[in-house]
């Protein structure tokens, strides 16, 4: 669980379509993270090409400890990625996010 003032301790879940951090004190809705279409697949989806992937299925969630470096297991050639600046800063070897 990672921590914001207000909101107090967050908690991260996730389905198939969406990581989404909450407060674990009241409910209330962080941040919701949706895995995008063609993620892993190199199709964009602003081509607005009816050939684009179909969204890719999230299988589980980490978070960096300490950071806001989130990751997602996909069911896709590549590992989704993902940083939220106010749960806290970038691990040291990945400064260019921030």
């Amino acid at each position: 669980a990672a921590s914001d003032g207000s909101f107090g301790k967050l908690v991260v879940s996730s389905d198939t379509r969406a990581v989404r951090l909450w407060s674990a004190v009241d409910g209330r809705n962080y941040t919701t993270i949706e895995a995008g279409r063609g993620v892993g697949s190199g199709a964009s989806a602003a081509s607005g090409s009816s050939t684009a992937s179909a969204p890719a299925h999230i299988n589980t969630t980490c978070v960096w400890p300490g950071s806001g470096l989130i990751f997602a297991a996909l069911d896709a050639s590549t590992t989704g990625t993902f940083f939220v600046p106010s749960l806290g800063p970038a691990p040291r070897r990945c400064r260019f996010l921030e």
